[in-house]
């Protein structure tokens, strides 16, 4: 798919915990700002759209029924109430991404965190296309928590939550884990994430309720979309998770100008 063809993209809201508040939105402008926008497109056509191609046999169908229609880009994040903005998918039809001006491909941490947020706005458009069981909900209830800026994201595994923004409702919940564990992969879950909540003492059952969460993800991308979330031992079929690493690894090796 052309970096052309990404006239998309992503009112659900991904923020992160801020410490001090300061600072506008900032346009993606001039000759330097076209190079960023270019820069931005090529890495998430590389890194965003080619996993969900090759997990669904090298076939464009699944992106086109569900890619949002326009990515908007801006300049810096959106500040606001001790958090800022990465991204906002709006009606299923288009994604706003901040921060652009700050993009580095090459930077590892920094490529998984804007892909973070890249994943968890289109997590939303599947979702808001087709549900996700209900069960998922019924996991975690009575410990949703609007406060969610109030704890760490260590705390928040120790409740039986991927990450503290996870905790703000079911919706948010389901696309962190989506999010996390595509970009940031399983074992990372599985030794940071898990290995947290098995020590809690808040909710003896928080390692239960996030191995429960994601089966009922990965039940959702294979009986939903056909996609295997994870690799299949018995076909050798690879994962939409091992896609999504293979494909940091090469952009952050070699970054696509175009």
């Amino acid at each position: 798919m052309a970096v052309p063809e990404l006239h998309a993209a992503l009112q659900h809201r991904r923020r992160i915990p801020l410490g001090r508040c300061a600072g506008l939105q900032q346009p993606v402008g001039g000759t330097a700002g076209s190079r960023r926008v270019r820069r931005r497109t090529a890495a998430l056509r590389d890194v965003w759209f080619e996993p969900y191609i090759q997990a669904t046999g090298n076939s464009q169908d699944f992106l086109k029924e569900v890619a949002p229609k326009k990515i908007v880009l801006v300049g810096s994040p959106e500040y606001q109430n001790g958090s800022y903005k990465l991204g906002q998918a709006e009606g299923g039809r288009k994604i706003l991404l901040l921060n652009v001006n700050n993009f580095d491909a090459s930077d590892e941490n920094e490529l998984k965190e804007s892909l973070h947020t890249i994943v968890h706005e289109f997590t939303h458009i599947l979702h808001q296309t087709k549900l996700f069981d209900k069960k998922y909900q019924e996991i975690s209830t009575g410990r949703y928590n609007s406060n969610w800026t109030l704890l760490n994201d260590s705390e928040a595994r120790r409740l039986g939550f991927i990450t503290s923004y996870a905790m703000l409702n079911k919706d948010e919940d389901f696309a962190e884990m989506v999010s996390g564990i595509l970009v940031f992969g399983y074992d990372w879950f599985k030794d940071t994430v898990l290995a947290e909540a098995e020590k809690s003492t808040e909710n003896p059952n928080a390692k239960a309720d996030l191995e429960a969460k994601l089966a009922i993800v990965e039940s959702y991308f294979k009986e939903t979309w056909n996609i295997e979330f994870f690799d299949n031992e018995t076909s050798g079929e690879k994962g939409l998770e091992t896609y999504f690493r293979e494909a940091i690894e090469k952009v952050v090796s070699n970054p696509p100008t175009k």
